[in-house]
């Protein structure tokens, strides 16, 4: 449970605006942490690190100040090691600094000048659930053990698919970018998208479709990793679930079959041109989902169309074997998985690893959902 819905970092000479946006988040019925509401005698740095790790949001207030502050700098980067949704809401017209930029420069959007305060209240009511009303909650679809999930929004359906717990050897005895080949074991059941996210089903959630190649069952691409956070966060609101992107392993394991793996270098065959768009045959574009062969458990283009975005820090492999593994402890790359139209075939093996920083955007880089059972 979230202590707090924001976590507001900012320069000590920027106070007296950052009181002021505190009250005003406060009044629109947000529960706000600043570092005045640290007592004395508390130690500060630990608190501080444990108020970020349990507010929901991480809200910089950016300024030339707070960009040279080495305790604004800190808490950044901490925020950022625990995976906490960032949004820089900019007090000055003052330009991220390169460390910065290359983090969270796709979110340099909400500029104080052209974003007024009630956007930024909007923006976090579509992310931060709140009980200031009563309202009904939606009915979910029933989570049968084994059986698909549909789910719809606004009209727009999309499946889940199950996959049941189990171990396997991750990676690649090739010494290539999946090598070293080791044990993992997963230990519960989770559900993982028949389909990547379509343009569809993010156009009905964000309000937006970034997409170079726009049709409604294509997949969604052009969107970073932070963008993905964003439409999880409004997602979960909207179906009072909690989706999330895969682990790598919990990825790579759905990419294999599961339990049913065959041994096919690709998702659910061993030709790759029978399961995925890749470079030497998708007239350099995306395709709808769902025209290729699926895999063993019923899930299309794990292999080619769009990269697709997974959870963990990238970080090297080890040859130990590991349980429920969530990537590096920290880093600056998010892995990517699947290969794409873009790309050559090899790419889209199913051990074949990739990274990009978070803030990238990319025409060949989409997302796949992922649920735990009964979440």
């Amino acid at each position: 449970m979230n202590q707090y819905d924001i976590f507001i970092s900012y320069s000590r000479i920027d106070s007296q605006l950052a009181a002021k946006i505190q009250e005003i988040l406060q009044k629109a019925g947000f529960k706000c942490f600043r570092d005045v509401s640290i007592h004395t005698g508390d130690a500060f740095m630990e608190t501080l690190a444990n108020s970020i790790i349990e507010s929901r949001v991480f809200l910089l207030l950016g300024s030339s100040h707070a960009y040279k502050s080495r305790y604004t700098r800190k808490e950044i980067k901490y925020a950022f090691d625990k995976n906490k949704l960032i949004l820089p809401y900019l007090i000055d017209d003052t330009n991220l600094p390169k460390g910065l930029e290359f983090l969270l420069s796709d979110l340099n959007k909400r500029c104080m000048k052209e974003y007024p305060i009630n956007s930024l209240i909007q923006e976090l009511k579509d992310i931060i659930p709140h009980s200031t009303t009563t309202t009904p909650t939606p009915s979910r679809p029933p989570f049968i053990e084994g059986k698909p999930v549909t789910f719809s929004v606004n009209g727009i359906s999309f499946n889940m698919m199950p996959v049941n717990a189990g171990k396997f050897i991750m990676g690649s005895k090739e010494k290539n970018n999946g090598y070293p080949a080791h044990e993992v074991r997963l230990l519960k059941n989770y559900y993982i998208g028949e389909t990547e996210v379509t343009q569809a089903l993010w156009q009905t959630v964000m309000g937006n479709n970034p997409s170079t190649f726009k049709k409604h069952d294509l997949p969604v691409e052009q969107v970073s990793w932070n963008d993905c956070q964003l439409f999880i966060a409004k997602l979960n609101k909207i179906t009072k679930c909690h989706f999330r992107l895969p682990t790598e392993a919990e990825w790579e394991f759905a990419a294999r079959g599961g339990n049913h793996f065959q041994g096919d270098n690709y998702a659910g065959s061993s030709e790759v041109w029978n399961v995925a768009w890749y470079n030497g045959n998708s007239q350099q574009c995306t395709h709808p989902v769902k025209l290729k062969v699926p895999n063993e458990l019923g899930i299309y283009d794990m292999s080619g169309n769009v990269n697709e975005w997974c959870f963990d820090l990238y970080g090297n492999y080890s040859d130990t074997p590991r349980i429920d593994p969530h990537g590096a402890k920290s880093g600056e790359f998010r892995v990517i998985r699947g290969g794409s139209w873009y790309e050559s075939e090899v790419k889209c093996r199913i051990y074949i690893r990739n990274r990009a920083n978070p803030s990238i955007k990319s025409a060949n880089l989409g997302l796949r959902l992922t649920l735990s059972y009964g979440s």
